[in-house]
Formats: C-alpha cells, structure tokens, sequence
C-alpha cells in the first residue's frame, strides 16, 4: 500500500479532510447566501422607491384636470437622486435590467422636474420647443425609437386621436411644408418613427398650419399629461410586478 493510500485509508486523516471540506463549503455557502440577501435587499428597497414614485403620482394626477407640477417636482427631485444612486449600487446577484429600469424611472422623474419648472411662464408651444431643445442637445444616439415605444407603450396614440378629433381649417400649403420633415413611413404612421424625426421637428410651425390655436394648445396640453399619468401609473405598475418577481427569483 503507497502512502497516499496508507493516509487515505486512516479514518482520522479522513474525518480532518472531510471536516475541512465541510468548513469550506459551509463558508461558500454562506457567502452565497449573503449576496442573495444583499440582492433581495436592494430589490426590497427598490418596491419601497416605487411605492413611493407611484404614491407621488397618484397625489399629483389623480382627481385633478391636470397634474399637479409643483406637487411633483417637491417630492420626485430628492427621489430621483435616490433612484439614480440605488440602480448604481446594484450587488453583483441582481439583474442588469433591474438596474436599467431604475436608472430609466430616475431619468424621467427627473425630466418631470425640468418641465415642471420649465412650464411656468411658458405657453405650451414654447415649453414643447424648450423640451425638444433640450432632448436634443442630450441624445447621444444611444437609444431608438423602439425603446421609446417600450417605454410609453401603455400611451394609446390612435385613442388619443380620436378622443380630440375634431374639424378645423388648414393651410394645405404650409400643411405640405411640414410633413416634407417626415419620411414615408412616418407620414402613414401618423407620428414620428425615428428619434432624429422627433427631435428635429418644427413644432413652432404647427399653429401657422392651423388656424384653431386654442385647440392646438387643449391637445398639446393634453397629450403631455396623458404622457404624465401613463408613465408615471402604468409604466411604474408594470416595473412594480417585474421587480417583484426578480425578488422572488433570487
């Protein structure tokens, strides 16, 4: 019998080798376990920043003609700055689109404070053209059109058309000029399908294209708090139940 089987074969070498294998997956183990925990506390924490986001919409938007803009930004610029720290603090056991989703609810919560201080002072035309601008000057190519829709996919442009048709004279000429600014597809969409059509658009040219201009203003006014509600409710909600189950998978 070699050594090595001369040790293997004694029952105290083996009960030290058993113990010391038994210490390192002990060890493994709880290090394991400490990062689910570490994982399930930032997702807990993230249903608490949502709960909060969702709370502060529903003070802001619900049972009101328009949301509340100063109610907003007092209680979403502190939570904006939370969100955006906590998706950057994301342990290494939670998921990258957890962290994605967090850091996208943050950027628009912010965005909704710069309109809200944006819009006082401001007619809705020149507020829509300093968005734009700002947009603008932002992009940096790095999302499309797609994410947009994934985003506001809950927004029901079609339903919104209809809900604020209406008939009013146009000046077919200047009417023409305009849509020379869209592509096609674009044209037969009824909306802008890239993110470059969107953020080069003359907005300001629009109330020379129709004489109605406090309709123009009702539906521009209107299509910005749909935005608001649909975002801020349904976006979130749906973020809510996802982070949920990402919790329970960990």
């Amino acid at each position: 019998m070699g050594v090595i089987s001369a040790i293997a074969s004694n029952p105290i070498v083996s009960g030290i080798i058993v113990a010391a294998m038994s210490g390192i997956i002990v060890k493994l183990y709880q290090r394991r376990q400490k990062r689910r925990l570490r994982a399930r506390e930032w997702y807990e924490t993230s249903l608490g920043m949502l709960g909060r986001l969702q709370q502060a919409a529903h003070r802001a938007t619900e049972y009101q003609d328009e949301p509340d803009y100063d109610s907003l930004r007092e209680r979403l610029e502190p939570l904006a700055e939370e969100m955006i720290e906590h998706a950057n603090s994301a342990p290494s056991k939670v998921s990258e689109q957890a962290r994605i989703d967090m850091a996208t609810l943050s950027a628009f919560a912010t965005g909704l404070v710069i309109i809200s201080e944006q819009s006082e002072g401001m007619d809705v035309f020149e507020l829509y053209e300093t968005i734009q601008e700002s947009a603008r000057e932002s992009y940096d190519g790095e999302y499309d059109m797609d994410d947009v829709d994934e985003i506001f996919g809950p927004f029901g442009i079609d339903e919104f058309v209809e809900e604020t048709d209406r008939d009013f004279e146009m000046d077919e000429e200047r009417a023409e000029e305009f849509l020379s600014n869209f592509a096609p597809e674009s044209i037969e969409a009824g909306r802008p399908t890239t993110v470059e059509e969107a953020l080069n658009m003359p907005i300001g040219e629009v109330d020379e294209i129709v004489s109605d201009e406090g309709y123009l203003e009702s539906m521009l006014e209107d299509s910005l708090e749909a935005y608001v509600r649909t975002a801020l409710l349904n976006v979130i909600e749906d973020i809510h139940g996802t982070m949920e189950a990402r919790k329970e998978r960990v």
